[in-house]
């Protein structure tokens, strides 16, 4: 019998040590070759293991609980980690707010499908100490920065605790990458964190977050504010309250919303445009495709004209038509994709927190597109007539921060602004619901499309209308 090491000895006694905290067991109550499950654990106890591993040093993740939970072959596939985490030890609550409907969504998305989970690494080089106190900074005066998420009687409250985020450090950019990919942000944990790599003669550091807190707006509000406590540690942006956000989006009435938009949307047969009603699959985000198009594009608004129309409303204009095309309907649906930047609330461009996208219903029925209302600052799960797989559409802004973790959607097109006259048509597909070239096919008559759309919306003889309001 090949004899157990020093090492594994040790790190089975860290293990069996978090078992009995995790599962509020005692030790003498284990067998010798305990089971996690049979103990008394589930999925909930799982996270907790895998955090308590984290925060004492060891490597652990989900798939090693659930594919060998026994304590010896556990304790063999776990390792200690070089790194060095600096965390709170005893965070007390500060406030507690409601939970609004998209950050339980984009939670419950991530735990289920890896979405909305951001990891961003830079190039450093300078006072790591000046950047730490002006991260602190910023944190203390934006208290979105501090919340976790819990579930409580049935519901999700984010509450805001007194402390820092996580700062961890490291040798090796690759290993750390790896490792924090798998590190959870579930219910009632840090939803950001920060690391220092020092690697060799460079230094790189890591900022990982859940879009539950941060979106690519808030990102530059975030640089902002870091560019001008460098210069001078005195400087206040002074931004409006997260929960005024949250007050104004609890305020609206969601049923007389749904509702709305049950009427509207009443007599529609072709919900399932792209997809046969035999297809039993639910799209998986890292299991998407993508395809980038780039076309010529130029279109110019202006102020002096009444006929001028957005870049919004040639998008979806465009894609209203080419859905008509390929499949030779004349009542259309799809999802639009906005900035939740855009509500009706003072202040809310210097907001620091993830507002959200909002998602509202088009439909194009008989060369009109049906316009938007304020009814439509909803979520698209909530109209109950809706499938999760339907195509969406995205408007991006010219720069983008940083590249989000795919939704899983069945077919989402993002448009990507370029300059020179050059615009990127991006498409983000499952196979599984719909074939590359059958996308490519798509993604050609769009290209035409919106140049058509767009031109015809600078042509004084031209007899093309649009009737169609986004808000």
């Amino acid at each position: 019998m090949t004899p157990i090491s020093v090492e594994r000895k040790t790190l089975r006694a860290r293990l069996m040590n978090l078992w009995c905290q995790v599962l509020d067991v005692e030790e003498s109550d284990i067998d010798n070759n305990p089971h996690f499950f049979d103990l008394g654990g589930d999925c909930v106890a799982a996270i907790r293991l895998v955090r308590a591993a984290s925060d004492h040093g060891l490597v652990l993740d989900n798939i090693t609980v659930f594919e060998h939970p026994e304590l010896e072959v556990m304790a063999s596939l776990c390792r200690e980690t070089e790194l060095k985490t600096t965390r709170v030890k005893v965070p007390l609550i500060e406030d507690i707010h409601t939970c609004t409907v998209q950050q339980d969504f984009v939670m419950k998305s991530y735990l289920k499908h890896g979405t909305y989970h951001n990891q961003m690494v830079f190039h450093f080089s300078g006072d790591e100490t000046l950047l730490r106190e002006s991260w602190k900074r910023i944190e203390q005066r934006n208290p979105i920065l501090r919340t976790v998420l819990v579930q409580h009687g049935g519901k999700t409250v984010q509450v805001v605790i007194k402390g820092s985020s996580e700062w961890d450090q490291g040798s090796n950019l690759a290993d750390y990458k790896s490792l924090n990919s798998k590190r959870i942000m579930g219910y009632g944990m840090p939803l950001l964190r920060f690391a220092i790599i020092s690697q060799k003669d460079e230094e790189f550091l890591v900022w990982t977050y859940l879009q539950v807190v941060v979106d690519g707006w808030t990102k530059k509000l975030i640089f902002q504010d870091l560019t001008e406590n460098f210069a001078n540690a005195k400087s206040q942006a002074i931004r409006p309250p997260f929960k005024s956000f949250v007050k104004h989006i609890n305020s609206i009435e969601h049923i007389t919303a749904i509702a709305f938009w049950e009427q509207r949307l009443k007599g529609l047969k072709n919900i399932d445009i792209f997809y046969s009603s035999d297809i039993d699959h639910e799209p998986i985000s890292h299991d998407s495709s993508q395809i980038i198009e780039e076309i010529p594009f130029s279109h110019r608004i202006s102020p002096h004209s009444s006929r001028s129309i957005t870049y919004s409303t040639i998008a979806h204009v465009a894609w209203a038509l080419t859905i008509s095309k390929h499949c030779g309907l004349k009542d259309i649906f799809f999802v639009s994709k906005r900035s939740g930047r855009q509500c009706a609330l003072p202040g809310v461009e210097s907001i620091i927190k993830a507002l959200f996208d909002r998602f509202g219903p088009a439909r194009y029925c008989q060369s009109l597109l049906v316009p938007q209302v304020p009814e439509t600052d909803i979520f698209a799960r909530d109209i109950r007539s809706m499938r999760d797989g339907e195509s969406k559409i995205l408007l991006s802004p010219d720069e983008e921060m940083s590249t989000m973790q795919n939704m899983a959607l069945g077919t989402l097109i993002e448009l990507r602004p370029r300059k020179e006259g050059r615009l990127d048509v991006v498409a983000e597909f499952d196979k599984e619901v719909m074939s590359e070239m059958r996308m490519r096919d798509l993604m050609r008559v769009y290209g035409g499309m919106l140049q058509d759309v767009a031109a015809a919306s600078q042509n004084q003889h031209s007899t093309m209308t649009v009737e169609m309001a986004l808000s």
